[in-house]
């Protein structure tokens, strides 16, 4: 009886003490994206107060003693104000980091289980009397519609707060995923899933697709110059991978304290199932988004273009190291146009930090748009866009226009920086070198290559902004690294090598799905940038 009406009389204190860190934690992040802008800022700030007196210096208002001592002022004033965000920074993550894991001790305590419980029964019993509170309302049937819509407001304005405030604490009483089994997760399932990937690739997949004179199944041969480029560039990819998935990491697994009560699962789903498109060629930018947006763990859009890039690097470098395994385009184009896209990133991606999140939603909404009818010109059942001259393997060589390089290249710079944005390059990538005459099939060595070249680019400088969700986008590579394989697997090696069936059509199928996917997010976006921009056009007015 004691020990009952001590565990009773307990569950008030657990309650207020897991609380109180949870609220401490809200703070404290709260304070790190603060100081995340503020970062942001100062660079910006000191970039554009050098820019401004490199244009008096240029301009003749500035001599070069002055402008050097005003360099100098500048650098060392924003090294010492840079040290000193970071340090606090630091400091910050570091104690979130420490008191996340109390929480997660906190929570597999069997009393956090029974919270949930009582929580959820009190969700679910406020949702019912919500729901027949709206239904009592249509009911009546009011003769004027303005009053009905006054009445429903009323009731959404008193049970919505409450709602989200049950649903805030089912979230603090689930069980959380600790930062060492992140940890764990990454370490383990990326490197395994590459492994399998290139094994079948090189023992299964390329002999059986590759048959000599007589039929029968061809070796790779590594010592031919296509090979040893394609495994020179996956041997970079890889060692690149894994420099990368260091930083994120450790980056990713401190701050993901912030998006505690952001689903791991659903995030993982969400790259499963997107980097299983992307692996076949559809892309995985769209179809991300809107499933992000579908399943509720994103609510700050500024932080998207960041999160499609960081989550998807580490997969889309495991796509290229299997499909670059015998590089037939010429190497001139392919390296130009791959270092084209990643000079592309970075400057996008410096970009991105500058406009705010309304302006972004545009951009992406009408850069989604036009990449969808792109989509749809280059699609294989429709094929609109046709080569400008015979098919070749590159844009180098006798009888080639010498302006179609260069322009690719240009095109490939803005494709890159647009990716940096949040949208996929595969869509625009392939109707630009079909376009400028290049074969089809030589383009996905090029789409490829640049994407997992120039995401890492990009990918570092979010990672130093903080401008991307740490624990969206680690839940979303362990799960893009189980979708890699399944496609490869299922699709590639399953439906064309093991069953002999042509793989095309289901391709094809899976891109008008996808090409629908990317203009509801198109118009979706556009229409949240209007619906935006009137309320906040309307609350100007208001105050005026």
């Amino acid at each position: 009886m004691n020990v009952k009406q001590k565990t009773v009389s307990s569950e008030p204190d657990f309650e207020k003490k897991l609380f109180s860190f949870d609220k401490k934690i809200d703070e404290v992040s709260f304070e790190i994206d603060n100081l995340s802008e503020l970062l942001i800022s100062k660079r910006t700030a000191f970039k554009n107060d050098l820019k401004e007196n490199k244009a008096l210096k240029k301009n003749n208002q500035m001599n070069e003693t002055d402008f050097e001592s005003r360099k100098k002022i500048l650098i060392e004033t924003y090294s010492s104000e840079v040290k000193e965000i970071k340090t606090k920074l630091d400091l910050l993550i570091n104690q979130n980091a420490a008191e996340y894991e109390k929480v997660v001790q906190l929570k597999s305590d069997p009393q956090s289980a029974v919270l949930k419980k009582q929580f959820q029964q009190e969700y679910v019993a406020l949702k019912s009397e919500y729901k027949l509170a709206i239904i009592e309302i249509k009911e009546k049937k009011l003769a004027n519609k303005e009053l009905e819509k006054s009445a429903i407001t009323e009731v959404k304005e008193k049970f919505l707060p409450q709602l989200a405030e049950k649903r805030d604490k089912i979230l603090t009483t689930k069980k959380a995923i600790s930062a060492k089994l992140i940890t764990i997760l990454f370490v383990t399932i990326a490197p395994v899933a590459l492994l399998i990937t290139l094994l079948v690739n090189y023992l299964v997949y390329y002999p059986l697709t590759n048959l000599d004179e007589n039929g029968n199944p061809t070796a790779y041969d590594f010592s031919k110059y296509e090979s040893i480029v394609a495994v020179v560039l996956a041997a970079i990819l890889i060692i690149i991978s894994i420099v990368f998935g260091y930083f994120f990491v450790r980056d990713a697994t401190k701050r993901s304290v912030s998006e505690r009560k952001k689903s791991f699962g659903k995030s993982a789903v969400i790259g499963l199932v997107t980097d299983f498109f992307d692996t076949i060629g559809v892309g995985s930018f769209a179809p991300t988004l809107v499933m992000m947006q579908a399943m509720g763990v994103s609510d700050n859009i500024k932080k998207v273009p960041g999160t499609l890039n960081v989550s998807h690097t580490i997969p889309v470098a495991i796509e290229a190291a299997v499909f670059i395994a015998a590089v037939d385009v010429e190497i001139i184009t392919l390296l130009s146009l791959i270092i084209c896209a990643v000079i592309g990133s970075y400057i996008g991606a410096a970009l991105a930090n500058k406009f705010n999140s309304l302006w972004i939603k545009l951009i992406m909404g009408i850069a989604l748009f036009i990449t969808g009818i792109m989509m749809i010109l280059t699609h294989n059942d429709v094929q609109a866009i046709k080569s400008m001259g015979p098919g070749t393997n590159g844009l180098v060589g006798d009888g080639i226009p010498a302006w179609k390089l260069p322009t690719a290249m240009i095109i490939f710079v803005i494709l890159g920086a647009l990716m940096s944005l949040g949208v996929g390059l595969y869509a625009p990538a392939m109707a630009t070198v079909v376009l400028m005459g290049i074969n089809a099939d030589v383009a996905f060595p090029i789409m490829m290559g640049s994407c997992a070249f120039l995401m890492p680019v990009g990918s570092f400088k979010f990672i130093q902004d903080k401008n991307y969700y740490p624990k969206v986008s680690i839940g979303i590579t362990i799960g893009s690294s189980v979708g890699v394989p399944l496609a490869f697997l299922t699709v590639f090696v399953g439906l064309q090598v093991g069953l002999g069936l042509d793989k095309t059509q289901f391709i094809n199928v899976l891109l008008w799905i996808v090409i629908a996917v990317v203009f509801y997010a198109s118009i979706t976006m556009v229409y949240d940038f209007y619906k935006t921009k009137r309320k906040l056009n309307f609350q100007k007015l208001q105050i005026e």
